[in-house]
């Protein structure tokens, strides 16, 4: 089981491809790089740079043209094996920023670059010794016993990967789950099959991928989601909300729900904006994955979510936020925060007649959620 050298090069330099396109996607996009995504180019240009040894290391094998052939060969595969835990390493700071949020953390974690120390000690041990691989007199390069100590170091630094995931566990969203497993995934199958079949190349093409995916699953996800609570920004539900109105004629009537979380003010006031976020963090959850009949929710502003409801009726609107006042109602009780969570629930149904704009249905809910604020709490304007 082998891939030809060309098709291996070929292979690579598609992948150089693909993450230089991403890459410069990103630059297109803006100018201001937050620190996610400056940590997510680091692990993007240690890929290419990686992807480029590898070509390199191919081409010089066996390589029979002008000049010194050893040394090219030698140092192709010396610089490889250097370079190779680079995008580990910026993996983990990516992952650890990922998990949370903090940069002085990733610094203060300076066991991360241990990889790497280690990876360029025993480069610069096998100079001497040939412990990692060797180059014979037919300019053919060979993996030595040293090499499985390398593949150790990575397989290593795949594993902490896991472990920061599992120790932040409680604060991981599925995007983050779901890369973490593919990120880790997808190199140790590549890791392990390149280990049994000598001439394949699966390691790096699938390291790649994997950063490709990152990109499409996390960073491009930031611009459509709200930072604190993952649900979909105002911006990327009003372009929703619009686009359902437009189904209207083939979809029928929907309902658009207005949430405002009561005494929010009070929360930050009393407890801290960390609490306050808290709260909007656990009304997220609770919307999201515990009540049947959502079929899109976000983040509006502030203390304030917006939902659809796919149905033109009164009573089933009742029975979706019986729901929601139910499930609120239940973690009130089993829940150790110092406050209460309450909701004020306003709803309008989208009919073109009444409706001749976006703001229009809109203003409604919106109208339709003070109205019901007002009657909860007599009257009285709550922050």
């Amino acid at each position: 089981m082998s891939m030809g050298k060309f098709q291996i090069i070929d292979v690579d330099l598609f992948m150089v491809f693909l993450l230089i396109i991403i890459i410069g996607i990103i630059r297109i996009k803006g100018t201001y790089i937050s620190n996610s995504t400056a940590l997510f180019l680091l692990l993007a240009w240690s890929t290419v740079i990686v992807l480029i040894a590898d070509m390199a290391s191919w081409l010089s094998d066996g390589y029979r043209g002008p000049g010194s052939s050893y040394t090219l060969t030698y140092m192709a595969a010396f610089f490889l094996y250097f370079l190779e835990p680079l995008p580990l390493m910026f993996w983990l700071c990516y992952l650890d920023f990922q998990l949370h949020g903090s940069m002085e953390r990733i610094r203060s974690r300076f066991y991360y670059i241990l990889p790497f120390i280690i990876s360029t000690g025993v480069m610069i041990y096998s100079l001497f010794t040939d412990f990692a691989f060797t180059v014979d007199d037919y300019n053919n390069y060979h993996r030595e016993r040293g090499m499985y100590l390398v593949v150790l170091i990575h397989m290593g630094m795949i594993v902490s990967s896991f472990i920061l995931f599992i120790k932040a566990r409680e604060q991981v969203n599925r995007r983050v789950f779901h890369t973490t497993v593919l990120f880790g995934g997808l190199p140790v199958i590549g890791m392990a099959l390149q280990s049994v079949f000598y001439g394949t190349c699966l390691i790096w093409p699938s390291v790649a991928l994997s950063v490709a995916f990152t990109y499409i699953y996390l960073e491009t996800q930031k611009e459509i989601r709200d930072s604190l609570t993952g649900l979909i920004n105002r911006q990327q539900f009003i372009d929703v909300l619009q686009a359902r109105i437009g189904e209207y004629d083939r979809r029928g009537g929907f309902a658009l729900l207005m949430v405002d979380m009561d005494h929010f003010k009070s929360i930050n006031d009393n407890y801290g904006h960390k609490e306050g976020d808290r709260a909007l963090e656990r009304v997220s959850c609770l919307l999201g994955g515990k009540v049947k009949g959502i079929d899109r929710l976000a983040r509006y502003g502030g203390d304030e979510f917006m939902i659809i409801l796919e149905t033109d009726r009164d009573d089933r609107v009742g029975t979706i936020i019986g729901r929601i006042e139910d499930t609120i109602g239940e973690e009130n009780r089993f829940s150790s925060a110092p406050y209460p969570i309450s909701l004020s629930i306003g709803y309008s149904l989208y009919e073109p007649r009444r409706h001749s704009s976006l703001g229009e249905l809109i203003h409604e809910a919106d109208m339709a959620m003070y109205a019901a604020k007002s009657r909860k709490h007599g009257n009285k304007t709550l922050p």
